[in-house]
């Protein structure tokens, strides 16, 4: 009886090449989640930037509704007799100014400690939220064509709203964080009623 020895390189070979496509399988095992881990880490930075973005559009809009709400109370008190204003609105505590010189663009008239007396009035708030800063405006007068002092004056009113998480530098006053938002209004009134009006955004404002 003849005995027949199996050549050993065929299983070898195939040890080999099992083994080969095991290591392949783990590359791509590894390349995959790596992938991933980048796809997460992506997905998690661009989350975190929607939700920063929303942040601060929301304290924008909150900032905005603040001065909304200061120059609707300003205009309001300026549409009372005089008398009848509160104090820090009556014709007399306001300036009197021209085109060319006018009171809101001074950095100084709005920063002076907290919040910029005496010019600028401190304006309730229209809410009862915490965390909601007192919105301000500044009222001054303006003689129609270089009129008499009698005559029915145009009344330019600049309100600020802050957001919520506003801060300012102590020196200066300008913005270090969070919103500011300053909206500015000029009204001809007579008889208590607004005769003519006109609204801007004011882009430049004397403080940042």
């Amino acid at each position: 009886m003849t005995l027949r020895l199996r050549d050993p390189k065929p299983q070898r070979a195939r040890a080999l090449g099992q083994g080969a496509q095991r290591g392949i399988s783990l590359v791509i095992v590894i390349v995959l989640i790596g992938a991933m881990a980048l796809a997460s880490a992506a997905s998690l930075r661009a989350s975190a930037g929607s939700l920063q973005l929303l942040r601060v559009r929301s304290m924008q809009a909150l900032a905005l509704e603040q001065a909304h709400w200061a120059l609707h109370y300003c205009e309001a008190q300026l549409r009372l007799a005089s008398a009848a204003r509160n104090p820090a609105l009556a014709d007399a505590a306001l300036p009197l100014t021209t085109p060319a010189a006018m009171a809101w663009p001074v950095a100084a008239n709005w920063h002076s400690g907290a919040i910029g007396a005496p010019l600028v009035w401190p304006v309730p708030s229209a809410s009862s939220a915490s965390g909601l800063k007192s919105a301000s405006c500044l009222a001054e007068r303006q003689l129609l064509d270089g009129g008499p002092a009698a005559a029915a004056p145009i009344y330019v009113v600049t309100a600020r709203g802050l957001s919520p998480d506003h801060s300012a530098d102590a020196a200066t006053g300008a913005t270090r964080a969070g919103a500011a938002v300053w909206l500015q209004s000029t009204v001809l009134i007579t008889d208590g009623q607004v005769r003519a009006r006109s609204h801007k955004l004011i882009v430049n404002p004397p403080l940042r």
